[in-house]
């Protein structure tokens, strides 16, 4: 008998740079007394301790030792993969064990699975009763070993954290460089005007990114990760997907070695969110025979992420869904939406009155100084809206009150009237002093090590301004981020010792389900509908709704459908499509 064993990585929460929104999860601080894995060593097969913790319920933590290099594993480097189990309920069938990583790339799957109720959310809506759930932590993410943090000083430099496990690395030889080729240059983002109107909405317009000065701070940040992690004994040449894809099936092994089942047969069932589609299907391009129930929610244009190219795959849903703000806001009443007006169209006029509003600072003197002030302003603004797309169900209600209070804080047309502090803190609000567990401040730019490390070396080619405008025609909300991030990948110098770049596809052992929001900002449903073409009998499932990934919805047709494709192994029919049920202010 084969044994089940259920992987889940679910992108949903990812800092700062990326596309992802930031966890409420705080991860605990390396050098704290109450860390999750204290006493816990590292093993070859899977020993669970205790979590480091007391709670109601009862978490089992363990850390799985694995090569550090598939390609090499006689050579003696290990990393260190921590995982952190919800143990199945008991007095139901047992089923295997339901891995969770909420990818990012970037983000602790222990931290994601341990807190906030994440694990019976996934046990209600996804896969059922009866699993092990257990979140892991990918290369260089979390309380890996070795770790990817790029900000350490020299005095915080550990190699207990930052080294695999031996001292003399290998010589690896240099990267060859991809030169520019393009002959054309497609000039700056239009702006005759002091804002964009997208879908009946006005946005403030940010002024054309400075190149210069945006590649000069990616050239730092980069530097500082070369002398952190860049080793070939360090997480940097070890973090692309390709070697995540490879940890998830050495975990699927060390389950089945753990129930004394057969590791080489062993069918890894699998629910990804976002970043997690891309891991299911590069694991079921690299392993088809291991593949099980595999749903795929919220899905990567595998191909664009390749090419380091995500024009048109990515954002291009994200507009229209924030057009939708001022009809549900109307439908739910002043009761529930503080930016309420008497109509649909005066809840967008409202919107439209403060945008103009806030576009006048364009005008203001300008200078250096000014000028970064208000691309920081205007950046900060659209991003609350973009990231508010990933939940709008929950987030809506805040972007209501937040608006409501920038009103307040601007009571006329004259900008010297205004509130600038209350502004700015409703903009960026002051960091909250905390008595719990801290953030660990290592995930920044783990997106843009794993995505400049999926595609090919592309150092040498030059970043023009009219790069912008695919993405920037995309989506006016949130193109910023995601040209930065192939930005950063012209001067990423650390490379992958082990290079694969596809193509994606194959015959797998079981049929996979892709599942896709209409209104997905970030990863488009057309996505889903493309993937399912790559695989042999896989499937689509579309659902008419807002938000990232089905997840954060409150779609019951499609839980039943993934739940009962968990259960049975049956794919919904062909054409299915679920209509939207989620209430976003209630």
């Amino acid at each position: 008998m084969l044994q089940a064993i259920l992987l889940l990585p679910l992108l949903l929460f990812e800092a700062k740079a990326s596309d992802i929104p930031p966890s409420s999860n705080d991860l605990r601080k390396r050098n704290s007394t109450q860390q999750l894995f204290d006493g816990i060593v590292g093993d070859v097969n899977l020993k669970w301790y205790p979590c480091n913790e007391t709670q109601e319920i009862k978490f089992e933590c363990a850390r799985l030792i694995v090569p550090l290099d598939y390609n090499k594993p006689e050579n003696g480097f290990r990393a260190i993969i921590p995982m952190v189990k919800y143990p199945a309920a008991k007095g139901v069938p047992y089923k295997g064990a339901v891995l969770v990583n909420p990818g990012g790339p970037g983000a602790p799957g222990t931290e994601f699975i341990y807190g906030n109720g994440t694990a019976q959310k996934l046990e209600q809506r996804a896969v059922g009763p009866g699993w092990d759930i257990i979140g892991f932590d990918p290369r260089g993410v979390g309380y890996s070993i070795p770790s990817s943090d790029c900000k350490l000083g020299p005095s915080d430099f550990n190699p207990a954290w930052q080294n695999a496990t031996s001292l003399k690395p290998p010589s690896v030889a240099p990267q060859s460089l991809i030169l520019d080729k393009r002959k054309t240059d497609k000039g700056p983002v239009n702006t005759t005007e002091p804002y964009e109107t997208i879908f009946g909405l006005r946005i403030p317009k940010m002024r054309p990114l400075n190149i210069t000065n945006m590649l000069d701070e990616l050239d730092k940040a980069q530097k500082a990760c070369v002398n952190s992690i860049g080793a070939y004994n360090q997480a940097g040449p070890h973090m692309n997907t390709v070697v995540v894809a490879t940890d998830m099936l050495s975990i699927g092994k060390a389950l089945a070695r753990e129930r004394g089942l057969p590791e080489n047969t062993t069918l890894v069932n699998y629910w990804g969110g976002s970043y997690g589609t891309l891991l299911g299907q590069y694991f079921a391009t690299l392993y088809p025979k291991n593949v099980g129930k595999f749903v795929l929610d919220g899905v990567v244009d595998a191909e664009s992420w390749i090419k380091g190219q995500q024009e048109h795959t990515k954002l291009i849903h994200g507009d229209e869904a924030w057009s939708f703000f001022p009809s549900h806001c109307f439908k739910a009443g002043p009761a529930h939406c503080k930016f309420y007006a008497n109509s649909v169209d005066a809840i967008r006029e409202r919107f439209n009155n403060l945008t103009t509003k806030l576009s006048v600072i364009r005008d203001l003197p300008q200078t250096e100084a000014s000028d970064s002030a208000v691309d920081l302003f205007f950046g900060g603004f659209t991003r609350k809206i973009f990231r508010s797309l990933y939940r709008p169900s929950k987030d809506w209600p805040k972007i209501a009150e937040f608006l409501v209070n920038l009103e307040k804080s601007m009571p006329s047309g004259n900008h010297s009237e205004w509130d600038w502090n209350s502004i700015s803190d409703y903009i960026y609000p002051p960091e909250k002093n905390s008595t719990g567990r801290q953030e660990l401040d290592s995930f920044s730019y783990g997106l843009d090590k794993v995505f400049c490390m999926d595609g090919h070396d592309v150092r040498g080619r030059k970043v023009m301004p009219g790069d912008q405008m695919g993405l920037y025609n995309d989506s006016k909300l949130g193109w910023g981020a995601d040209f930065r991030t192939q930005s950063m990948c012209t001067k990423w110098s650390i490379r992958p010792a082990w290079e694969w770049y596809g193509p994606i596809g194959g015959t797998t052992a079981t049929p996979i389900l892709f599942v896709g929001n209409h209104y997905d900002h970030v990863c488009p449903y057309e996505n889903a509908f493309k993937a399912a073409t790559l695989f042999k009998g896989a499937r689509a499932l579309y659902l008419e709704e807002l938000g990232h990934v089905s997840l954060n919805t409150e779609n019951k047709c499609s839980s039943v459908h993934v739940l009962k494709y968990f259960e049975t192994g049956m794919l919904p029919p062909a054409g299915t499509r679920c209509a939207e049920e989620t209430q976003m202010f209630q």
